[in-house]
């Protein structure tokens, strides 16, 4: 993310994760498994794309999209 972080798609565990490429210390999840509003189901790839942050949630077949975590007032987790 050009701040030292990567997210990782978790296919198994339902989110996704912003993790410090230092340390492997965890800055954030976000989703829980579902098929709902901010939930995910085996999500296969995460990537940035300027400002957005797009998931390729395949359990659900849909893309989901959100704001750049560093964007996010106060780091956004």
């Amino acid at each position: 993310m050009g701040d030292g972080s990567a997210l990782v798609a978790e296919f198994g565990g339902n989110r996704i994760q912003r993790i410090d490429l230092r340390d492997g210390r965890c800055l954030g999840l976000w989703g829980k498994p579902g098929r709902g509003k901010g939930e995910i189901a085996t999500p296969w790839g995460v990537t940035v794309l300027g400002d957005r942050v797009y998931i390729l949630d395949s359990g659900n077949n849909r893309v989901l999209a959100f704001k750049r975590p560093d964007l996010l007032k106060g780091g956004g987790a």
